[in-house]
């Protein structure tokens, strides 16, 4: 699923679910008051993939919101058609619950389908189910709602999908259907969000070894399985988030119990390559747009158009339960009567759309079997592992790594300094036995620091600091650790200052003929203390990418990839508790884009005032990264003050992606007071 931001696809489509489009008129269909923004999102859904020209455009159900058995639906159909209407892509409909009726199942909120509302489908949107060949790809297009029906038109998409599948072909098959043939496990119990037996062992054994994908949408959230050689995808909503859902994540719900999570709303963006398909989500942020503006013509794109996807050269930690799956509560009116269980794939969501490969888990994951299963998915996806060890390696460790070769791409190993002869003996028996890089570092605790007075702050942390490399040196040179370690690994504390540090590091590691691994700390050194300066934060998450970008054959970590807003060592990451990005996660993401393109490299940092100025020079030209120091609030009478007065014309917001003219005003945007990049 990860793709390399210079290869160009072979072709681009876009899918989108669940718009949920009502009529003009007022509309009682709904009790929420985010359901009255979905005509102004889907709008500026429109817009969005209008500037991305995708080759054609998916759509997954649930296009209207009033069920057909309403007197408000024809007027809601009617709205739809002109709110698509400006798309100049090809947009395929395939029907949701709401288009035509629910699935077939006690106890659910509304009508089920039947012969007139598959007939009322038809006559409004087209076929309901049928495919079509793209380049050497065939999409396939099913009606959901009628499995299990009994309905003649069951057995007539019965008989037309065997028979297409039983035909020899030689190209790749891509599957679309409403409701998901399940949530997180082929045998859960029948629930409002899944396929019901006999229908869905059907469909999966028949799908089984003949498709390379299946997206689904109705569930308003994401989630990711691979199942019998395929793929399965959820996707998110462009109109409003299921907020019985919520329960998956540790911060508030958000607006409206979270059903106005705007932040998760989105769409995506499918780039199909000779060997796989790349999706990247364009996040819609829940914005409206009027038909005046749609009138006016399509919105910016986003970063990613012109077919770059992020090449993040920068790794992060793991340290969330990334593979978790929750008992929901049982919670009408969908699901009154039993708990579903699903697992939380926003980390994955996050993952993909920052573009990191690099991933950093302890060792001890690889023995739970729900984190094993996973860590196979990602790495088939194109993530990798950096697996650490606390403590002297015994042969439980080694044998776990050597039966599970082919996931860790590094080991590292933490020891106590004094334990280094140790280290050095057991690894010369082991060291033969595996194929993984192998990296050390070593512990540090508030014992082992030089204080003054009565201060202690139970401090316990990894990595050397630059001041231990002689060391380093010192140990790398004994003839014991030639040709054991790959590499040490040296954490960067918040004070240390990145491009000068990590220059040095680099060049005194490459004297000894070794490597220096880099964990760049987001936290204090104080573990009561939070730095809670998001555009400071971010500032260093841009210095962070330039140097990945720059010295591809280093290995960065940025530590932390969720906030850790409670516990020890409070920190700010790149992504919420809710897994909606931050401003330091906007920033990675999309310096990543730009960066990807071409050739990094780096001047030497200056200093101002207010800012932190790197240049550097890419693809696109000489540029200057504007970083705001800590000192710089991102508050409103912050905004944009530590921008440079003169002396450029052009930069980019990388909060958002877009241009900002000199003299146009959109300099004391400076948006959210985040890192800009001045094109020189």
């Amino acid at each position: 699923m990860q793709s390399d931001a210079r290869e160009a696809p072979l072709f681009r489509f876009a899918i989108i679910s669940d718009t949920h489009i009502r009529p003009q008129e007022s509309d009682d269909s709904s009790p929420w008051t985010v359901n009255s923004y979905a005509n102004g999102r889907a709008r500026r859904t429109v817009s969005l993939l209008r500037a991305l020209d995708p080759e054609f455009v998916i759509h997954l159900g649930d296009m209207v919101h009033p069920l057909p058995s309403l007197p408000s639906y024809a007027s809601a159909v009617a709205e739809a058609k002109e709110i698509f209407a400006p798309l100049e892509a090809p947009l395929h409909l395939i029907p949701g619950n709401h288009d035509i009726g629910d699935k077939p199942m006690p106890g659910l909120p509304a009508a089920p389908v039947d012969a007139a509302s598959v007939a009322e489908f038809r006559k409004n949107f087209g076929e309901d189910y049928r495919s079509f060949e793209h380049k050497s790809c065939r999409f396939i297009f099913l009606n959901a709602e009628i499995i299990n029906t009994g309905l003649p038109d069951e057995a007539k998409q019965k008989a037309w999908l065997e028979g297409l599948l039983a035909e020899p072909y030689g190209g790749r098959s891509f599957v679309f259907i409403h409701y998901p043939p399940f949530i997180h496990s082929p045998d859960e119990p029948s629930n409002y969000d899944n396929l019901d037996e006999p229908g869905r062992s059907w469909l999966l054994s028949l799908l089984a070894g003949k498709v390379e994908a299946v997206f689904a949408g109705h569930v308003h959230n994401f989630f990711y399985n691979r199942h019998e050689g395929f793929d399965s995808f959820i996707l998110p909503a462009l109109s409003f988030v299921r907020q019985d859902y919520s329960e998956l994540f540790r911060g508030g719900p958000g607006k409206e119990f979270g059903r106005d999570d705007a932040g998760k709303l989105g769409f995506f963006i499918a780039d199909v390559f000779a060997d796989r398909i790349a999706l990247r989500l364009v996040r819609t942020q829940g914005i409206e747009e009027s038909k005046e503006e749609a009138a006016a013509g399509p919105a910016a794109a986003p970063l990613l158009a012109g077919g770059k996807a992020p090449a993040a050269a920068l790794g992060v930690h793991l340290r969330h339960n990334w593979a978790e799956v929750v008992k929901l509560p049982y919670n009408g009116p969908m699901d009154e009567f039993l708990r579903k269980e699903a697992r939380n794939d926003y980390h994955l969501l996050a993952l993909m759309e920052a573009g990191t490969r690099m991933l950093r888990i302890p060792l001890r994951d690889l023995e739970d079997p729900a984190y094993l299963e996973r860590i196979g998915e990602l790495h088939r996806m194109g993530f990798r592992f950096t697996a650490f060890h606390f403590g002297l390696p015994g042969e439980r460790q080694i044998a776990l790594l050597e039966k599970h070769a082919g996931l860790v791409d590094t080991f590292e190993t933490i020891i106590s300094w004094k334990d280094r002869e140790a280290f050095l003996e057991g690894a010369a028996g082991w060291r033969g036995r595996l194929s993984a890089r192998l990296s050390l570092t070593r512990v540090e605790s508030s014992a082992e620091k030089k204080v003054t007075g009565t201060a202690f702050s139970h401090y316990v942390s990894y990595g050397f600091g630059e001041a231990a490399f002689a060391d380093v040196e010192t140990f790398a040179r004994a003839g014991e650790a030639s040709g054991l370690v790959d590499a040490y690994v040296f954490s960067l504390a918040w004070a240390d200052p990145l491009a000068e540090t990590v220059a040095s590091l680099r060049a005194r590691a490459a004297a000894i003929g070794t490597k220096a691994d880099i964990n760049i700390r987001l936290a204090s050194e104080n573990p009561a203390e939070l730095i809670d300066e998001p555009a400071a934060v971010a500032g260093r998450v841009a210095e962070a990418v330039a140097l990945a970008h720059a010295y591809p054959d280093t290995a960065f970590f940025l530590d932390t990839f969720i906030d850790m807003e409670r516990g020890y060592f409070p920190r700010l990451g790149l992504y919420d508790r809710r897994l909606n990005p931050t401003l330091a996660g906007q920033v990675y993401r999309n310096l990543s884009i730009l960066l990807g393109d071409g050739e990094v490299r780096l001047g030497e940092a200056q200093e101002s005032d207010a800012s932190r100025l790197l240049p550097l020079s890419f693809g696109k030209g000489a540029a200057r990264l504007v970083l705001p120091k800590p000192a710089v609030k991102d508050h409103a009478g912050a905004k944009g003050r530590f921008l440079p007065q003169t002396g450029w014309s052009e930069a980019i917001d990388l909060a958002t992606g877009e241009t900002i003219k000199s003299g146009s005003g959109g300099a004391e945007r400076g948006a959210a007071g985040g890192p800009v990049l001045i094109m020189d």
